[in-house]
This record gives structure tokens, sequence and C-alpha cells, in this order.
């Protein structure tokens, strides 16, 4: 029975002993003077932006929440923004040149004419946002959510996109020379009037039910893109490359695609009222119900589809 009790007695002095030193532990514990230094410095920047600071080059803002703040005109460049909230924050012509945007939550912010060139953007969110003539030329976008942002004039020279959320977005007059949607690209229902596409690698895009009318897409790679119900009226397709594209039920009136290559494409119920289409490459390209109505073949190679008019020029087989 002694044994017993001394036993008890023991366990329970243990358990004391071992709530003294977590308590102490927890009193005096100081983290690593390192961590302590930069969470320091961070606190230090974080509290001149909300002052008045216009430039903070270099700083690490990671995580940081300034959703709702006027943050116009500051010097973001080269600063470690990944993960930071900056919702609903006006951000107007912001330098954010170089930064690290991953995983950056803007949605709905005010970023017209921010420049962001050569910026990183992986997994970040401007769904909404007003990017009205901003700079993102060199840019490299994976996983990004751009849907219903207002992209007008927007500057996407050589940008690069995979797995991006564009749909919705409004690229009317957007530069978007040399760009490339690699695989996982949406610009369904995007509106991209009058926008400067030449060069740009568009192969298997999703542009589906996209607005492309009077839209410069000469030289473009189109290779198995979805383009139906897409209105592409009085848009610029000379030599480009649309091959097994999709255009079924798509507008094409007036559009100009002297020597594109259109082997293989659907244009089942297209209409191609007015088009033109001189020494295009059409080989097995599918015409059934096609509005061709006015539409200049003058010199087109064609083979093996379904076309309701003669064309000019039959390749022999």
């Amino acid at each position: 029975m002694r044994k017993s009790i001394r036993l008890i007695l023991f366990v329970i002095s243990i358990c004391i002993l071992m709530i003294i030193v977590h308590a102490v532990t927890l009193q005096y514990y100081q983290p690593p003077q390192g961590q302590l230094q930069q969470s320091q410095l961070k606190q230090g920047q974080l509290k001149q932006l909300l002052n008045g600071n216009r430039e903070c080059v270099g700083c690490d803002l990671s995580g940081v929440n300034l959703s709702g703040v006027n943050l116009s005109g500051t010097d973001l460049s080269r600063t470690n923004l990944s993960g930071a909230n900056f919702s609903k924050t006006k951000l107007i012509q912001v330098k954010l040149f170089g930064s690290d945007l991953s995983k950056t939550n803007f949605s709905e912010a005010d970023l017209s004419g921010a420049n962001f060139s050569r910026a990183y953007f992986l997994g970040a969110n401007f769904s909404k946002a007003n990017l009205l003539g901003a700079n993102f030329s060199r840019t490299e976008f994976v996983g990004v959510n751009l849907s219903k942002a207002n992209l007008l004039g927007v500057n996407f020279w050589g940008a690069n996109f995979s797995g991006t959320d564009l749909s919705g977005a409004n690229l009317s007059k957007a530069n978007l020379s040399q760009a490339n949607f690699f695989s996982g690209t949406n610009l369904s229902g995007a509106n991209l009037s009058k926008a400067s596409l030449p060069g740009a690698n568009l192969s298997d895009a999703n542009l589906s039910d996209a607005n492309l009318s009077e839209a410069f897409l000469g030289g473009a790679n189109l290779l198995s893109a979805n383009l139906s119900r897409a209105n592409l009226s009085k848009a610029y397709l000379s030599l480009t490359n649309m091959m097994l594209a999709k255009f079924q039920d798509a507008k094409l009136l007036e559009a100009n695609m002297l020597r594109s290559n259109l082997q293989g494409a659907n244009l089942q119920g297209a209409n191609l009222q007015g088009a033109f289409l001189q020494g295009a490459f059409l080989i097995g390209a599918n015409l059934q119900g096609t509005n061709l109505q006015g539409a200049n073949f003058q010199g087109a190679v064609t083979d093996n589809f379904i076309l309701q008019t003669e064309p000019i020029y039959r390749n022999p087989k």
C-alpha cells in the first residue's frame, strides 16, 4: 500500500515539475535573433507604407493584409508580396517591376497604369481587378485568375500564360504580340476586339464565344484552337495557322484570311460572308452549312471538304 502511495506521489511531482518548466519556457523564450529582426523589419516597412511612404523597393511584405488601402504611386519593385492581400486596394500607377506576386490577392483592386514587367505571378488572383493600361511585358502567368478583369489597352508583349483563367476578361485593344498561351489557358467569352496578337501562340486555346472582331492575328498560331461561336468579323488572319481549329457557328464576316492555313479546320455553320480567302489552304476543311456569300476563294487550295459552291482552284489528286 505504501509503495502504491509513493508511486502516485512520484507521478504527481513529475507532472507538476513539467508544468513549471513549460510555464517558464513560455515566459522567457525568445525567437531566434534573425527571425525576430526580420519580423521587426517587416513591421517597420509596413508602418512606413501606411504612414504615406511611397517607396519600398526590395521589401519583404509577404503575407501582409493591405486590403482597401490607398497605395497609389508606390514603388514596390523587386518586393516580396507573396500571399499578401490587396483586395479592393488602390494601386494606381504602382511599380511592381520584378516583384514576387505568387498567390497574392488583387481581386477588385484598382491597378490601372501599374508596371508589372518581369514580375512573377504563380497563383495570383486578379479577378474583377481594374488593370487599365497596365504593363505586363515579358511576365510569367502560371495558374493566375484574371477572370472578368478590365485589361483594356494592357501591354502583354511576350508574356507567357499557362493554366491562366481569362474568361470574360476585357482585353480590347490589348497588346498580345508574341504572347504564348499554353495548356489550360481559358479565354472563353473574353473581349479581344481590336486587340493586337501578331505572332501569338494560341494553339489549343479556348476562345469559344470570344469577341475578336477587328483583332490583328497576322502570323499567329491557332492550331487546334476552339473558336466556336466566336466573333472574328473583320479580323486580320493573313498567314495565320488555323489548322484543325474549330470555328463552328463562328462569325467571320469580311475576315481577311489571305494565304492562311485552314487544313482540317471545322467551319461548319460559320458565317464567312464577304471573307477574303485568296490563296488559303483549305484541304480537309469542313464548310458544311457555311455562309459563303461574297467570299473570295481566288487561288485557294481545296480538296476533300464539303463546300456548296465550287472553288476556283482544286488541288489535283
